[in-house]
């Protein structure tokens, strides 16, 4: 009697499937399949019969036809703010302020092993500029204050062309803003900075394509949504699988808010019987004085860091011309580091080292009215 293979598939029966090519997807891109590959498997089964005489025989089936499937092309991507808290700070007349963004291609090998292509586009918007517009930008490299410029891969990059990137799967490369703050930039002046990277093919954006049939080759964005921690910014600023990323850094100008005053008080009317000496630490003879010829005044010159300055100012320097029809007298340093007179210039220059925000600092000259 014939062996009924059904029935004769138990116990002892193996079944064996036999893979072609990669069976799991590696952590590092340049580890992953590469698309287009063709994964094919079948099966072997062998089993033990009997035959009528009670003799066990092995059967094995001839194999299925393959079964295949063909890897997709897999298009992932990152950019990523270097910028500790994608923000940095910059002073006033600074040169060659540089931010750095990290491009890497996620994607698993190009068919045939060809790199992918990546646009780079960067966008500005703030008012370091002139106050209330960003900082231009040049498709040059540049030092001209008041512009920025962009290197890709350490080469000038014209964000305007939108000459392609090429990366291999897992390569990356440094995308850098290189700007020029304006010496007349103050306090509080910031650009924010928008750099996008797009997958493209022949100079067109990548478009995903998924197919039924396993045996076709599928485009499939794998693309994570991009996210900031700046302040205010609370949602998504690219969504996920669209087969581009953003990354934020804002340029933040941090200086000083100096302001100055100068009042001036009548100390002394010099008058027959008074005893106040101009050159002297002594101390006002009275109120309501007014500036006769012969009379002391005193000037006071205030300087003022403000409150909200972000930053101390440093090496002061304030030069006080003596005015017409008054004779220089004598100068006081007080809170500041020098004070000095020069009798060929006729002017009294006084320095300070440096100034906290919100703190002040006089000094006073002596003069008598001729």
């Amino acid at each position: 009697m014939a062996l009924n293979p059904i029935k004769a598939f138990g116990a002892g029966a193996v079944l064996a499937i036999a893979w072609a090519g990669s069976a799991l997807a590696q952590t590092e891109p340049q580890d992953q399949t590469q698309a287009g590959t063709v994964v094919s498997n079948t099966i072997s089964l062998t089993y033990d019969g009997a035959d009528n005489d009670g003799d066990i025989v092995s059967i094995t089936l001839d194999p299925p036809a393959p079964t295949t499937f063909t890897v997709a092309r897999k298009i992932d991507l990152s950019v990523t703010a270097e910028q500790a808290g994608e923000e940095l700070t910059v002073t006033p007349g600074q040169t060659a302020a540089t931010t750095e963004f990290t491009l890497r291609n996620l994607g698993n090998p190009n068919v045939g092993g060809a790199a992918q292509d990546f646009n780079i586009n960067v966008a500005v918007a703030g008012n370091i500029g002139n106050g209330t517009a960003p900082l231009t930008y040049s498709a040059t490299a540049t030092t001209t204050a008041g512009q920025y410029y962009v290197t890709v891969g350490g080469d000038v990059y014209d964000t305007e062309a939108g000459t392609p990137v090429a990366l291999a799967s897992g390569a990356e490369s440094t995308i850098r803003i290189i700007a020029n703050v304006p010496s007349g930039a103050t306090d509080g002046l910031a650009d924010l900075f928008t750099v996008t990277a797009i997958a493209m093919d022949s100079g067109v954006k990548v478009v995903e394509s998924r197919s039924s049939d396993l045996d076709d080759l599928s485009v499939v964005f794998a693309d994570a949504e991009s996210t900031t921690v700046l302040t205010g910014q609370t949602n998504p600023i690219d969504p996920a699988l669209n087969g581009e990323v953003v990354a934020l850094t804002r340029l933040l100008v941090t200086a000083p808010q100096l302001s100055a005053t100068k009042t001036a008080v009548v100390l002394d009317e010099g008058l027959p019987g008074s005893s106040f000496t101009c050159n002297s630490d002594d101390a006002a003879t009275g109120t309501g004085l007014v500036a006769i010829p012969g009379a002391c005044v005193e000037y006071t010159i205030t300087v003022t860091n403000a409150a909200g300055a972000t930053s101390p100012a440093s090496n002061i320097t304030i030069k006080d011309g003596i005015p017409g029809n008054t004779t220089h007298i004598r100068q006081f340093a007080d809170d500041f580091d020098t004070a000095t007179y020069d009798a060929g210039d006729n002017e009294v220059t006084a320095t300070l080292s440096t100034l906290a925000a919100d703190s002040s600092a006089s000094f006073r000259i002596r003069v008598t009215v001729d």
